[in-house]
This record gives C-alpha cells, structure tokens and sequence, in this order.
C-alpha cells in the first residue's frame, strides 16, 4: 500500500516534498517507538515474559510479512485490519493534507501517512517496545523509517519502473523468504531465553 503512496507522490510533486512528506512519516515512526518505549519502561521492564512475548509476536509479524510479500499466505492482512478503524479517523485528514502543496502540507501528510496499517512497521514496533527503553525504541523505529527511505524515494522517483520490478513474483519470494528467515531467526533468539 506504501508503494502506490510512494508512487502517486512522484507524479504529482517535487523531489524535495517528497522528502518532507517522507521525514513526517518518519517523525510519525519515531514517535511511535518513543509511545512504545516509555510502555515497555515503565510497564514491561519488570515482566520478563511479556518481554519474551513481545520478541515471539516480532517474529511472528516479520514472518508472516515475508508470506505476504511472497504471496503466500495473506494472514497480515488479518492483524492489520485491527487497526483499520484508527486509519479511518486519519485518512481523511491525511488525503486532504497530501492534497495540498505546501512544504508544510506534505510534511503534515507524511506523518499522518506514517499511520497507515502496516504488518512491518508493527513488526518493528513491537521489537522496539522489548528495548524497554525511551531513548532506544524511537531510535530503532527512526533507523527503521531511513531503512525505508531510499525505496520509498526510488518508488516515487521512479514509479512505473520500480513498481514493475516489485511486481515480478521471483522479487517476491526472494523478499518474502529472506524476511521468514528472519523472522524465524528472532523467534529462535527469543526462545533460547526460555
């Protein structure tokens, strides 16, 4: 969903608002990682299980991500409908921002975008919230949101090239496989705490 975002801004605007709207989403993870964070320290920091469910529900996301990106398995799609009632209170307001072509706008757009349902941010997040941490968990999701920034970039720039690529199923079980090996190498990390 993030790329027909990504791809839309490129026909529509400058190469600089699309980095502005791209450092609101950004701004939107960051913050994110920082709700997290303050959660997981003053809450999970005592409970080392929830802590070893929060690594186990990580790796899960992430596995489950990688099925989605191979077509797989769309079971993602499940746990992001969760979420779907927020998204729509924010998307009006998010469409009309991006609709806009102020600086200022685009900025307001990108971190309403950066709450757009997303099995990979959730991922992310719910690895951040184990660092228990109010300065480590927004600076994951911060390098988490500049990890995405070039794609983002390319897909913009570039649109109908990239999107093209993303599209060929060899590209998707490749991501997707690499993103289950991952996600399977957390969950094994997680349970040798046990």
């Amino acid at each position: 969903m993030c790329g027909g975002i990504a791809a839309s801004l490129g026909q529509s605007t400058t190469l600089s608002k699309i980095i502005t709207y791209q450092l609101g989403r950004i701004c939107t993870y960051s913050l994110l990682g920082l709700i997290v964070g303050l959660l997981g320290e003053f809450t999970l920091s005592a409970y080392s299980e929830a802590l070893l469910l929060l690594k186990l529900l990580a790796g899960f996301l992430v596995i489950l991500m990688g099925l989605y990106i191979a077509r797989w398995s769309f079971l993602l799609t499940k746990f992001e409908a969760l979420f779907v009632p927020i998204w729509r209170v924010i998307q009006p307001q998010a469409a009309r921002s991006l609709s806009l072509n102020s600086y200022y706008h685009r900025f307001i757009a990108g971190c309403l975008w950066g709450w757009l349902p997303c099995g990979l941010v959730y991922s992310t997040l719910a690895w951040s919230a184990t660092f228990t941490d109010s300065q480590l968990s927004p600076l994951l999701m911060l390098f988490f949101g500049l990890g995405t920034l070039p794609s983002m970039l390319l897909t913009s720039i570039f649109s109908q090239q990239i999107l093209g690529y993303l599209k060929n199923n060899n590209v998707k079980r490749v991501s997707g496989s690499l993103l289950i090996m991952y996600g399977s190498y957390t969950i094994y990390i997680a349970l040798l705490q046990l």
